[in-house]
C-alpha cells in the first residue's frame, strides 16, 4: 500500500494527493523523474486547490469554482448576500406601503412590525410605520414614531411636514408652527408647508404673518381664489375654523384661541374688547399681534393717552408690523406733529399696500402740511382699495 495514506500526513493532503493520482490514471501521464518529484509530502499538499480543482473538474466537464464562490465568507460573496438582503427589506417595505394604499391596515400594520424587527430605525420604515398609525387613528404615536427619523435624513423635511399636519389635527399649533418653520427654511418653496403654515396663522388671528406666506404661494402660482381674497385686505379677519376649533378644544388657554376669537371683532368693535385685549399682551408679552391691536384699538377708540403710555413698551419685531406704524402716525397726527405722521403712514403702506386706514392717515397729515394735491392724489388711491375690497 502506499505511504500516501499514512495516518501522519492531514487529510487534506491525503485528498489532494489521491485526486492527483486519479487524474494521471485518467489522463496517462507518466511519472516524472525524481529530481521533477516535490521534495516531500508537504509540498505536495501545498499545491493549490484552485489547479487540482481545474484538473478534477475536467473529468466531469464542470468549470471550475473561483475563490469567491468557493468561500461563502468572501468580501464578493457577503456582499452579494447583504445586497440581496437589502432589496429583499425593501421590497416588503414597498409590499407594505402598497397594503396601506389599498386600504388593508391590518395587513399593513403586521407587515410593518414584523419588518422593524429587522430595521428598526430604517428612516423609510418609520416614516411608513408612521402613516400606518395614522391610518389606525393613534396620532400620538404617528408624531411619536416620524420624529425619530434622523433630522440628517433625506426624509427629514417630508416627516416634519407629514408632523405638522398631524400636530394641526390634534390642535397642536404651536409644535405644527416649529415643525413648517423648519422645514421652510430647507425648502422655502414647500407649497404644502407654504400653505399649513398661512391656514394656521390665518386660524390664530395673525393675519400679518399669514400674508407672507400666502403671498408667496401667490408669486409661485400655485393659490386658490380664497387664498388670493385672502391678500386682499390684511385688517380683515380670514378664518379657518376647523383649525381654530381643533385648538381651541386641545388648547383653550392659548394666548392666540383667546385672541383669534377677538380678532373677528376689533375693527366693528375694537372698543369693547380693549381691556380683553390689553390682559392678553400683558400675560404675553412677546407676542406681538396681541400688542399691535391692542395700540389700533386704543388709537380708533380715541384713548390717546392710554395709546401714549402703551407705545411706550414695544415688543420684539413692532418695527416689521404695519399696524405699529398705523398707530403712532395716528397718535403723531392727533399731536399735530404732521411731517413725522406722514413718515409713519408712509411706513405702514410700505409694508401694507393696501392699509386703506394708513392712507387716509397720509392724506389727512399732507394736508396738515399744506400738501394739497399730494392728499388728494392719496385719498383717491385709499378710495379706490375700498373700492376693490367691496
Amino acid at each position: 500500500m502506499p505511504a500516501i495514506f499514512a495516518p501522519s500526513l492531514p487529510c487534506s493532503v491525503r485528498l489532494r494527493v489521491i485526486l492527483g493520482f486519479l487524474v494521471c490514471a485518467s489522463i496517462g501521464c507518466q511519472p516524472k523523474s525524481n529530481s521533477d518529484a516535490p521534495a516531500n509530502a508537504s509540498q505536495a499538499g501545498a499545491r493549490s486547490e484552485k489547479d487540482l480543482e481545474s484538473q478534477t473538474a475536467s473529468l466531469s466537464g464542470a468549470k471550475p469554482r473561483d475563490d469567491a464562490s468557493a468561500n461563502p465568507l468572501s468580501p464578493q460573496t457577503t456582499n452579494e448576500a447583504e445586497s440581496k438582503q437589502e432589496s429583499s427589506f425593501e421590497a416588503k417595505v414597498l409590499a407594505a406601503a402598497e397594503e396601506l394604499d389599498r386600504g388593508d391596515i391590518d395587513s399593513a400594520w403586521k407587515s410593518v412590525k414584523q419588518l422593524t424587527i429587522v430595521k428598526p430605525n430604517e428612516p423609510q420604515l418609520l416614516f411608513l410605520t408612521a402613516r400606518v398609525l395614522a391610518a389606525r387613528k393613534d396620532l400620538a404615536s404617528a408624531i411619536k414614531t416620524i420624529s425619530q427619523i434622523p433630522v440628517d435624513s433625506p426624509l427629514s423635511a417630508p416627516a416634519a411636514g407629514q408632523a405638522a399636519e398631524w400636530m394641526v389635527q390634534q390642535g397642536d399649533l404651536t409644535s405644527a408652527e416649529s415643525n413648517l418653520l423648519r422645514l421652510l427654511k430647507e425648502y422655502p418653496n414647500a407649497v404644502p408647508g407654504l400653505r399649513l403654515l398661512a391656514k394656521i396663522y390665518n386660524a390664530q388671528g395673525r393675519r400679518w404673518e399669514a400674508f407672507r406666506y400666502l403671498d408667496r404661494l401667490v408669486r409661485l402660482g400655485d393659490f386658490t381664489t380664497l387664498e388670493l381674497f385672502a391678500t386682499v385686505d390684511l385688517r380683515e379677519y380670514f378664518d379657518d375654523e376647523v383649525i381654530r376649533t381643533a385648538s381651541a378644544k386641545a388648547h383653550p388657554d392659548e394666548p392666540y384661541v383667546r385672541f383669534a376669537i377677538l380678532r373677528k371683532n376689533l375693527l366693528r368693535d375694537g372698543e369693547a374688547h380693549i381691556e380683553e385685549l390689553q390682559q392678553i399682551a400683558m400675560d404675553h408679552p412677546d407676542l406681538l399681534e396681541p400688542w399691535v391691536w391692542t395700540a389700533t384699538s386704543l388709537l380708533e377708540s380715541e384713548r390717546i393717552d392710554a395709546l401714549t403710555h402703551w407705545l411706550q413698551n414695544k415688543p420684539k419685531g413692532h418695527e416689521k408690523h404695519p399696524e405699529y406704524w398705523y398707530s403712532l402716525g395716528g397718535l403723531l397726527l392727533r399731536q399735530g406733529r404732521n411731517e413725522n405722521a406722514a413718515r409713519c403712514f408712509s411706513q405702514a403702506i410700505q409694508l401694507d399696500r393696501r392699509h386703506v386706514a394708513a392712507y387716509q392717515g397720509l392724506s389727512n397729515a399732507l394736508l396738515g402740511i399744506g400738501k394739497v394735491d399730494e392728499a388728494q392724489w392719496v385719498r383717491k388711491l385709499g378710495n379706490d382699495l375700498v373700492s376693490i375690497n367691496d
